[in-house]
């Protein structure tokens, strides 16, 4: 895997940044990562990330969630790449969790992201913004209840409520 040790773990090198620097730096590298890139609404991309970063809590989590899709849909970033940037090694590596591998089944997918302690909150967050998206948007939903269902039941997380959501989980 590029950008990794070869056992999934990211390699690193440098400085790490401060928590609040990160943050800024992950937020300026979202818009930058997902520039011309809409959600499944219309809205630029990265209005998902910040609305799954302000669901979160904690700036490491924060950070994970403004990147959690940045190697996936980000064209030329890497796990290496986002080191070099001066992210802490743990954060990365839950955005590699979050990166969901080619012709990965999305319930290994979500079991795999939800194993990583600073992904799991950002995992719930991101499948709870893509329902509602998807909601909106009149698409089928059923993958993300089905992995907001793997995330609260089988990794004890706790249901998230929303006035806009009236389905069942």
């Amino acid at each position: 895997m590029p950008g990794t040790t070869g056992h999934g773990k990211p390699s690193t090198k440098g400085a790490t940044l401060p928590s609040s620097e990160a943050l800024l730096v992950a937020s300026h590298l979202a818009i930058e990562a997902h520039a011309g890139q809409l959600d499944k609404t219309g809205q630029p991309y990265f209005s998902h990330c910040q609305r799954v970063a302000n669901a979160v809590d904690g700036v490491d989590a924060k950070v994970v969630a403004y990147l959690h899709d940045v190697l996936e849909k980000g064209p030329g970033w890497s796990a290496q790449r986002l080191l070099e940037k001066g992210f802490d090694p743990l954060i990365v590596g839950a955005v590699v969790a979050l990166t969901k591998e080619p012709a990965e089944p999305e319930a290994t997918f979500v079991r795999r992201a939800a194993s990583n302690s600073l992904a799991l909150p950002v995992k719930h967050a991101d499948l709870f913004d893509n329902l509602n998206q998807a909601l909106a948007a009149g698409m089928d939903t059923q993958r993300y209840l089905d992995g907001l269902h793997i995330v609260e039941a089988e990794f004890n997380y706790p249901p998230r409520c929303s006035a806009t959501l009236d389905v069942r989980l």
